[in-house]
């Protein structure tokens, strides 16, 4: 259910001019560069701290050491980012900047609860839409790399239901089909929309998907939920197919999804601001989702859904930092081997450029007529998300938004924020 809030424009007027950039020396990465943009009404900590004064000094009234109170302006990257948002209505925005191993800059800007003027923070957590999914091959090919799953075998050898493609009763639906989006499944949207809940939803993973994508199940349309080509021989960018995969890795694990993911990625990688369900995000900074609609912003609450591999990941750019580390990396973080090499290989790799050319395992390429980039964006209600990195120089960027899309994103602000921080990279 949408709530109307108050509007935004006087607190991103004052974010662009009275309010102050501060400055921290430790993030909660453990890495320099994070700026906050905060309220300039007390409430943030001072730029500036007293000076300590040695008691033993004598000091003349008139050269008496006196605290500065002048607060720094904000840098050029974040009046620029600023800008960018004020442009749009975007209420809260999170950055993250990194190249290789090394983080070049965590920011938050602008505001994750409207109403109760909360700002955004490096650690703040997006409910993080279509990105979500880069996660979902990582835990299926923790499963291959385990010997416990073939992404190339008939999921119906794995599964505890069936799953046939109208029309194609002898073919196979493989998890590296379902992980590039030709699978031949499709979103039921009329039903999907339906199954959004406030909070989490109490509807088991498996259970969904059997009602929707099992000849027996209770939302089962032929129609919409299969796109009507055989499996394996047509692309079509499928939300359910990715929460499918993620329940095969569930299945022939033996583990819940969201268990394999936290005790095999999250936990190793110190995400301790991620989870897939908002039951394990107690104490964590959260921003609120907004649509700006007549000039106000309206929340649409904390939601969920009970496919939740395909989006519902909540994540902070402190913590995205470093899964995206992890992938500059090889699968290697801090020192610690979390993926084999092999498999970020395998999710970087063109695998059915006859049908989708870029289309990797979940995540995807794209040229921008100088480099090449690899990653995943997203949208939902409420939330815009985009995570790349170039593999020529292990550059990579983390945008998060919370705040519609727009129908039309040749020229939207997140694309425009990017850029800044690709540009921005150079200098720092």
């Amino acid at each position: 259910m949408r709530v109307l809030t108050s509007t935004l424009l006087v607190c991103l007027a004052a974010c662009s001019a009275g309010e102050s950039s501060v400055r921290s020396d430790d993030t909660a990465d453990g890495s320099p560069g994070a700026d906050v943009t905060a309220p300039a009404d007390g409430s943030a900590a001072d730029a500036t701290a007293d000076v300590p004064v040695d008691p033993d000094v004598q000091v003349e009234p008139d050269t008496a050491v006196t605290e500065d109170t002048t607060e720094p302006p904000p840098s050029p990257l974040a009046e620029a980012i600023l800008e960018a948002m004020e442009a749009e209505n975007i209420p809260g925005v999170a950055v993250a900047l990194v190249r290789g191993e090394e983080v070049l800059h965590l920011g938050g800007y602008g505001l994750a609860d409207v109403d109760e003027q909360i700002a955004v923070t490096p650690d703040t957590a997006f409910i993080l839409a279509s990105v979500s999914k880069t996660v979902i091959p990582m835990a299926a090919l923790l499963a291959v790399d385990d010997g416990l799953l073939d992404l190339d075998a008939d999921i119906n050898s794995i599964l505890p239901f069936a799953i046939k493609a109208p029309g194609f009763d002898d073919a196979v639906i493989t998890t590296r089909m379902l992980l590039t989006h030709t699978s031949g499944i499709s979103d039921h949207w009329d039903k999907l929309a339906e199954l959004y809940v406030d909070g989490d939803s109490e509807i088991a993973l498996g259970a969904v998907l059997e009602n929707l994508l099992a000849a027996t199940g209770e939302y089962y349309d032929a129609e919409a939920s299969f796109t009507g080509a055989a499996p394996g021989t047509a692309y079509e960018y499928s939300n359910i197919g990715s929460a499918l995969a993620a329940y095969v890795v569930e299945s022939a694990t033996g583990v819940p999804f969201d268990v394999m993911c936290e005790e095999r990625l999250f936990a190793p990688l110190g995400m301790s601001h991620t989870s897939w369900h908002l039951a394990d995000l107690e104490g964590v900074p959260l921003a609120l989702p907004y649509a700006y609609v007549d000039g106000a912003y309206e929340t649409y609450g904390h939601y969920g859904f009970p496919d939740y591999p395909n989006g519902a990941l909540r994540s902070s750019v402190s913590d995205l930092s470093r899964l995206l580390r992890m992938m500059i990396g090889k699968g290697v973080f801090e020192g610690t081997s979390v993926l084999p090499e092999w498999a970020v290989d395998e999710m970087l790799t063109d695998l059915v450029p006859e049908l989708e050319p870029g289309q990797g395992l979940a995540w995807y390429r794209y040229d921008d007529g100088e480099d090449l980039y690899w990653g995943h964006e997203g949208g939902d209600d409420g939330t815009a998300t985009t995570l790349f990195f170039r593999p020529s120089d292990g550059v990579g960027v983390i945008v998060l938004a919370n705040i519609d899309a727009p129908e039309t994103e040749e020229s939207w602000a997140l694309y425009t924020i990017e850029s800044l921080l690709y540009e921005a990279e150079s200098s720092l």
